[in-house]
């Protein structure tokens, strides 16, 4: 049997290689994901708790928020040493309904502030961002995707932070009545290496 002869500087610096330059290249897309159950919700905006059965029949129900109008919740994103610097981040929603309503329609709003480490927070051209969707038939108890906000591309560096109060708003017309099922925000972002930077603040 050989014996080992790399000492750890050695190894380290392997490593350290690994995660600084040799990945460089690799482009991609990831999400910088939100949860609403680990969000952060608003005294007298807070969305209400509800046990849905997600449309299977004598299924188990399993816990989700349900957004009236006016209701709200508040996340926060750090970007991934892997995201390209200055890359658009694409906001959105997963999302259900207890009912149909074919026609109907919701309206969310999304205000936006980001900082890189070290630099005053802003607020990203174009929020608060809003949109519109309206509802076709048969989506009660399907999984739903909706695109929110196109956040322009403002990160100069990794482990920014992104704070995005997420809102229903009223609908142009034809209101859905009920609420809004929300298990999910999140957002897409680009990455240009495969497994990010080891350095914490730069690349």
């Amino acid at each position: 049997m050989g014996t080992l002869t790399h000492t750890f500087a050695q190894v380290q610096d392997a490593i350290d290689q690994q995660y600084d330059g040799e990945q460089a290249g690799t482009v991609g897309y990831d999400d910088l994901q939100g949860a609403v159950v680990s969000s952060r919700k608003l005294a007298g905006k807070e969305p209400a708790e509800r046990l849905f059965n997600y449309g299977i029949t004598s299924g188990v129900e399993f816990v989700t928020d349900g957004f009236a109008v006016g209701e709200a919740v508040q996340i926060t994103i750090q970007t991934k040493h892997a995201n390209k610097i200055l890359s658009a981040l694409d906001e959105h929603l997963h999302f259900t309904t207890p009912t149909d309503a074919t026609g109907d329609r919701m309206k969310w709003q999304m205000d936006v502030i980001y900082a890189d480490v070290g630099d005053a927070y802003s607020v990203p051209t174009g929020s608060p961002f809003t949109a519109e969707h309206t509802f076709v038939d048969g989506t009660a108890g399907t999984h739903g995707i909706f695109d929110v906000a196109d956040v322009p591309a403002v990160n100069d560096g990794v482990s920014g932070i992104f704070k995005i109060l997420v809102t229903r708003i009223a609908a142009s017309q034809d209101e859905y009545s009920g609420e809004i099922y929300v298990d999910y925000i999140d957002g897409h972002i680009q990455n240009d290496q495969e497994r990010g930077s080891r350095t914490e603040y730069t690349k």
